[in-house]
């Protein structure tokens, strides 16, 4: 197997040339997003595209995010000017969908913050020297706004003052860029990696790599991949395989692809010692080379994935009740007649009485609020369950939903997200715990369904590790 160049030098996606593409390699060092520009000129990373009436435009990244500072040229010792930038970045996806891009708006009103539209958080900061007569844009664009197999990707920028609003005093329209994934000190060991035949390789040759040239790019996808595979093809024994990939972590601890490198680990000993060990391995390290926490879970739910029996079961639901028109915000405390739960309440909605009723499944688990309460209106639901916990203990949950949610554990409001796959912290007590969620029929999102009313509920154990242990479900 070999490495393509374009996996290896291009981050995160197949990119393809196209004429006049500007080619942007990683910063190298860590950008401080405070609208001074001190760092920048010494960035081998950061691409200038050509100025337009003045206005310099940089742009690098840190393989997270596209870094992007504007330097706009302001004589007019305004102590407030109200000029702004909008930034978009476009790409094709196959089969040939263009037109699909993300935008945001950074500008400065009337009391000096920072204000606008945007689709995606965005980090970003603005400052006016009056003295340098120069305003600064800096902002960092998250990669996870794109998606993972873009292709042709591009940059639009707009400066605007808005004394002159007819058009922008500087502009470039879909430049097309590259990210590279190497520094340009690390480019010679990604030609060696990308003329390297893995599938030949002997257990001397991948030791040498794993010891002269994979070291110098750890800290890219390719550096994972790589040592991936100069691992398996060394005939080293299993607890030196555990001390090499230790070693590669506390090296490179902010690897992109460090949930998969924590993966292996465990997997390294799990054979041998068992998972309560195993999991204990991963701990010591993990916390010795300062892995984020994230990443560990990431890592340790990668060898659980796809299990059913940790969605959480024996719900009922009951609804549809209104919409509260006049809310104009989320409200995050429990509804009066529902802090005490016995499945026995009844609720006159328009004439009509609504029950608690057992909820229906989805082939892939999902509770099915529409078809479990056989109506077409539209609304809120609730769904409840109780879990019983042996003792008092940490677990993570996950909630999958394209609709507005709240989630209360015991009465208590936790925050869920749209669309979010992301772990929460929660607390369970000894004994039964009361689990509730309210449910909108709203669907958002691109590949939202506008007819489904569904979530998905998980509970696992705080690391990811399977199920909460000790744990005991309802049955349905």
């Amino acid at each position: 197997m070999k490495f393509s160049c374009l996996s290896l030098l291009v981050i995160f996606a197949f990119c393809l040339m196209a004429k006049g593409e500007t080619v942007i390699h990683p910063a190298g060092q860590k950008i401080v997003l405070d609208g001074v520009s001190g760092e920048w000129p010494s960035l081998e990373g950061a691409a200038k595209l050509e100025p337009k009436n003045g206005v310099e435009l940089q742009v690098s990244h840190d393989r997270k995010h596209v870094l992007l500072l504007a330097t706009v040229p302001d004589l007019s010792h305004r102590p407030l000017p109200h000029d702004r930038l909008v930034v978009k970045l476009h790409w094709e996806k196959p089969p040939r969908a263009s037109g699909r891009f993300v935008e945001w708006e950074i500008g400065q009103n009337s009391h000096a913050q920072i204000d606008g539209k945007e689709s995606v958080q965005l980090h970003a900061a603005v400052r006016h020297d009056l003295l340098a007569g120069e305003t600064t844009y800096e902002c960092a664009i998250p990669l996870s706004s794109i998606p993972s197999n873009y292709q042709g990707l591009s940059l639009s920028a707009q400066v605007w003052d808005e004394s002159a609003t007819d058009k922008p005093i500087a502009e470039w329209t879909e430049q097309p860029i590259s990210l590279n994934e190497f520094t340009k000190a690390q480019e010679e060991a990604g030609r060696i990696l990308n003329n390297t035949d893995f599938d030949t390789l002997t257990p001397e040759q991948a030791h040498d790599l794993l010891t002269h040239t994979i070291p110098s790019v750890g800290n890219t996808s390719s550096g994972f991949r790589a040592f991936r595979e100069a691992l398996n093809r060394t005939d080293y024994s299993d607890v030196d395989k555990a001390k090499t990939i230790a070693r590669f972590l506390h090296q490179h601890p902010d690897n992109p692809n460090a949930n998969g490198i924590i993966l292996m680990l465990f997997r390294s000993r799990l054979g041998t010692l068992g998972w309560p060990k195993s999991l204990n391995v991963v701990k010591a390290v993990s916390q010795s080379a300062k892995v984020p926490r994230e990443q560990v879970y990431q890592g340790l739910r990668g060898h659980y994935i796809g299990k059913p029996e940790l969605v959480l079961r024996g719900w009922k639901v009951i609804g549809p009740f209104p919409y509260d028109e006049d809310a104009t915000q989320r409200n995050s405390t429990l509804p009066p007649s529902l802090k005490k739960i016995t499945l026995q309440e009844r609720y006159t909605i328009d004439n009509q009485t609504i029950t608690w009723r057992p909820i229906q499944y989805t082939e892939e688990h999902f509770c099915d609020i529409r078809k479990s309460l056989a109506t077409e209106g539209h609304g809120k639901a609730y769904a409840v369950t109780w879990v019983n916990s042996a003792k008092t203990q940490l677990a993570a949950m996950e909630f999958f939903s394209q609709s507005p949610t709240q989630v209360w554990i015991n009465g208590r409001s936790v925050r869920v997200s749209i669309q979010s796959k992301d772990e929460i912290p929660i607390y369970l007590n000894a004994g039964w715990n009361q689990i509730l969620v309210e449910n909108e029929s709203v669907s958002t999102g691109k590949n939202a369904d506008a007819e489904s009313w569904q979530f998905k509920l998980l509970l696992l154990h705080p690391l990811g590790m399977g199920e909460v242990p000790d744990m005991q479900m309802m049955a349905d």
